[in-house]
């Protein structure tokens, strides 16, 4: 049985669930695939302090546990989870390093990321395989670090378990359960509330519509660093009786709101925006969808299973999705049945293969 040591810092925790997510669910394949997998593991800190001290101990544990003989090294998020085996290279060689790369470790999405390239780059000069999650991070691994495609290989963050979504629930079950009106309609949104997520754009777009649907009112499901900002936007557009904010949830309970929504928005405008499975994660759960295509979401929306657009202005969202909830339900449901065969295609068990390809 062939050894993997997996060093990350982005996992699930009780406070953040959805944190790394598709991070666990790679160590997971690779465990049913066969594999022998021991992980170094930090959770999201908001307390800075216990932040440093997780990384202290993070380094250790790697030192340690590196005296061991493993057949690969497998790294999540290489700008930071890289570290101690950068640091320990000279005295610990290691021939199978893969990255896994996933967002602003190599693109830039505010002035503190940059610094995240200089230690990407010094990892991505050691490894001898770098995973990304889409075609769109691969265009920008060979044009911004110019490396070798052959050294390149796309798997898309674990998939997603269309087991956990694709369920017979009906909306009044679904509403049951989230405690959602059952005389509202709702256009939802799931998303860490940090920086170019979109929801701003979202907020001003529902804003700008919002008198035309009465009867409709925003779901916004997660949390992040830009809460206070997201509040203030809502007190401005005077929506608050027309916004309901929910915390980030368990995965096995999204179904449920996914089920409870009339449409389903991705507003992201992040550079750094990889690939973002809770598109797919809609698509599996039937839901009508509008989706951003500027960036990693791309690689699987499009015109017959989605409604798309690329822009960042709120007016254009807004536009899209009055089109969206016009549609026909002859249109829709062709819409939201192409969506559901492109939710099979990235299903988790079909994730081993492509895998178990990369560590061979």
């Amino acid at each position: 049985m062939k050894k993997i040591l997996m060093l990350t810092n982005m996992y699930p925790s009780k406070k953040y669930p959805h944190y790394g997510t598709f991070v666990k669910n790679t160590e997971d394949i690779l465990s049913d695939i066969g594999f022998k997998v021991d992980t170094i593991k930090i959770s999201k800190h908001d307390n800075k302090i216990i932040r440093l001290l997780s990384y202290i101990l993070f380094c250790l544990k790697y030192f340690f546990k590196a005296f061991k003989k493993y057949d690969f090294i497998y790294i999540h998020y290489i700008s930071h989870s890289s570290i101690p085996v950068v640091m320990f290279n000279k005295l610990f060689k290691k021939k199978n390093i893969i990255l896994n790369v996933h967002g602003n470790d190599i693109i830039a999405d505010r002035g503190l990321d940059f610094k995240n390239r200089g230690r990407s780059v010094k990892a991505l000069k050691i490894c001898s395989k770098v995973i990304v999650p889409s075609s769109y991070f691969k265009e920008v691994l060979m044009k911004n670090y110019e490396i070798d495609e052959e050294k390149i290989y796309i798997f898309p963050s674990g998939g997603i378990d269309n087991t956990l979504f694709d369920k017979e629930i009906t909306m009044e079950e679904a509403k049951n359960k989230t405690k959602l009106s059952h005389d509202r309609h709702y256009i939802g949104m799931v998303s860490r509330i940090e920086r170019d997520k979109g929801y701003d754009t979202l907020v001003s777009a529902f804003n700008s519509i919002s008198e035309a649907y009465p009867d409709y009112d925003l779901v916004i499901i997660g949390t992040g660093d830009e809460d206070s900002y997201l509040e203030s936007i809502i007190d401005e557009c005077n929506l608050r009786d027309r916004v309901v904010r929910v915390p980030f949830v368990k995965q096995k309970d999204l179904v449920y709101y996914y089920k409870s929504m009339d449409l389903f928005v991705l507003p992201t405008k992040r550079r750094s925006e990889s690939l973002s499975l809770v598109g797919l994660e809609a698509f599996a759960s039937g839901v009508l969808t509008v989706i951003n295509t500027m960036y990693g979401p791309k690689e699987y929306a499009n015109k017959k299973n989605s409604l798309i657009y690329e822009s960042e202005e709120a007016e254009v969202l807004s536009e899209r999705i009055d089109d969206a909830l016009k549609l026909s339900d002859e249109d829709k449901n062709k819409i939201i049945k192409n969506a559901h065969e492109t939710a099979l295609k990235y299903d988790k068990s079909k994730m081993s293969s492509i895998l178990e390809g990369i560590f061979k």
